[in-house]
């Protein structure tokens, strides 16, 4: 292409078209065409000049991107075609022209010294939006498969087609989510009857996906804080890729998609997209700036919520080793969620869990008993005394008599209680395994102050609801009323936990997701 030394001062440059374009009154009041000809030559080469300068300043102050590639539509104006071409310097160019513009296409192709390699033409057999349009199609081919140029280093430029040629141009920018270049003058000179040479300006009008963007920047959002995080992901990641400007979808995405791994209870899955967020926000530029502080602040608190939960996880082989405070705690939150969804026997399930988490814990914490494998070698002595055994190492059937009558004595007097008229049967056999009804009599038997019969009656009625979901044993849907009496029970067994609000600050709830929301929406 055509190098043009920029080396001519800008002003003194405005300076000299300003003087010629007055001389040039003259010339043609006088009508010296000859001279008129040559004069605007000069002028023509001063305007290039300029346009270029001006140009590269907008490209480097980031004002227009710095496209790779250009789609042109040929009319009968070859100014602002060779004024682009000559501003972007494009590695390859692809020219949708008719067989009257041929003529400008030569003239430009000439003028740009633009090699043959470096650019294609299609031919538009008749003046049409939809001929337009699949020349644009073909347009890309060339530029992405043959050219390997992305398509947000693709713009395309309308200036000298004609109208329908235009409007094949705005269908495609929509449906292709290409960028739109064009040449526009500052003034228009009415003695010439022209637009003025020297007013050019090159405009980058934004994809125009990116118009609306916001709207659907804010659309997310409000899914998001709906606790619709496949819906929010979706369509942020579908932003993502139709952007010219991907990288705050990108990081909201990845947010969402954290959000979604999280609400799954897929907790690792959910810090390795929790990552990714904080590596967009780091590259998201200095739009999120006024933000970007609380949001890292957020976003760490998150992973370090996270991480607490996960390293006990991964670093226990034992199954009741993996249970801590900090996950029980993630469950009831999880099911808080599904409760304001109305999701009552999901809500019901996981807060059911979390009690017999809080009681696998407490046992194993407190008594060296694992539910899952239960053990009666090593329960505390102090236990042990309070069943009257003083002997340092009795035997384990000694221990498990002593428990059996006790669990026996529990269970007949629950049993009676919530079933006046039917007959109770003593069991013969500790249980095998131990489920949350046997547990919570376990820890009544070990003397576990935070467990009364009281308590355990109540549980006990909690634990026939459930038994009688369809989500357990049974066919039934829990209704709300059950669901917050699951939920009520639930909340009250936690507390043994004391979990602090430094523990408890960085698990989501609506709270933090409308702050999100609210930091987004300052950026948008």
């Amino acid at each position: 292409m055509k190098n043009i030394n920029n080396n001519n001062n800008l002003d003194k440059i405005k300076e000299y078209i300003y003087e010629k374009l007055s001389k040039l009154r003259k010339l043609i009041e006088r009508g010296n065409q000859k001279e008129v000809g040559n004069l605007n030559d000069e002028i023509w080469e001063l305007s290039k000049k300029k346009f270029i300068q001006e140009s590269k300043i907008k490209i480097e102050r980031n004002e227009i991107k710095d496209y790779e590639g250009l789609i042109f539509t040929v009319g009968f104006s070859p100014e602002p075609i060779i004024l682009s071409i000559l501003a972007v310097q494009p590695q390859a160019v692809f020219f949708i022209y008719t067989r009257e513009s041929e003529k400008v296409l030569d003239q430009i192709i000439e003028e740009t010294e633009l090699r043959p390699i470096a650019y294609r033409r299609g031919l538009i057999p008749k003046d049409s939006a939809s001929e337009a349009y699949n020349l644009i199609k073909k347009s890309l081919e060339f530029l992405e498969s043959e050219k390997n140029i992305k398509r947000d280093k693709i713009a395309l430029d309308p200036t000298g087609g004609t109208k329908m040629m235009s409007v094949g141009c705005g269908i495609a920018t929509t449906i292709f989510n290409l960028d739109l270049l064009y040449i526009n003058n500052k003034r228009y000179n009415q003695y010439l009857r022209r637009p003025e040479p020297g007013s050019e300006i090159l405009i980058n009008v934004p994809n125009p996906f990116d118009i609306y963007q916001d709207d659907k920047l804010i659309e997310a959002l409000n899914y998001m804080v709906q606790l619709n995080f496949s819906a929010s992901r979706d369509l942020l990641f579908q932003m993502k890729e139709k952007s010219s400007n991907p990288r705050i979808p990108e990081l909201l995405g990845n947010i969402s998609s954290t959000l979604y791994f999280w609400d799954m209870i897929d907790y690792i899955s959910a810090i390795s997209t929790l990552d990714k967020a904080l590596s967009n926000l780091k590259r998201v530029g200095t739009k999120i700036e006024s933000c970007k502080d609380e949001l890292l602040e957020i976003l760490n608190g998150w992973k370090g919520y996270l991480q607490k939960i996960t390293d006990q996880m991964i670093s226990n082989e034992v199954e009741i080793q993996k249970i801590i405070p900090l996950l029980i705690y993630d469950i009831q939150k999880n099911a808080e969620r599904k409760f304001y969804q109305d999701e009552f026997d999901n809500a019901a399930l996981k807060y059911y869990r979390s009690i017999e988490m809080i009681n696998q814990y407490l046992l194993f914490k407190n008594y060296n008993f694992n539910t899952q494998n239960p053990s009666y070698s090593e329960i505390p002595q102090k236990v042990l005394k309070s069943f009257g055994i003083q002997h340092k190492s009795p035997s384990i059937d000694i221990i498990k008599n002593r428990i059996l009558d006790k669990y026996n004595q529990i269970w007949k007097e629950i049993y009676s209680k919530k079933y006046k008229d039917k007959e109770f049967h003593e069991k013969n056999l500790l249980p095998h395994k131990i489920g949350l009804l046997a547990g919570l009599i376990y820890r009544l038997i070990f003397g576990d102050k935070n467990m009364d019969k009281s308590l355990l009656l109540n549980l006990f009625s909690i634990i026939e609801t459930r038994n009688q979901s369809i989500f357990a044993h049974g066919v039934k849907s829990i209704s709300k009323k059950n669901c917050e009496k699951i939920k009520k029970y639930a909340k009250l067994m936690i507390k043994p936990l004391n979990l602090t609000d430094e523990d408890r600050k960085y698990a989501f709830d609506q709270k933090l997701l409308n702050r999100l929301k609210e930091l987004f929406l300052t950026i948008i």
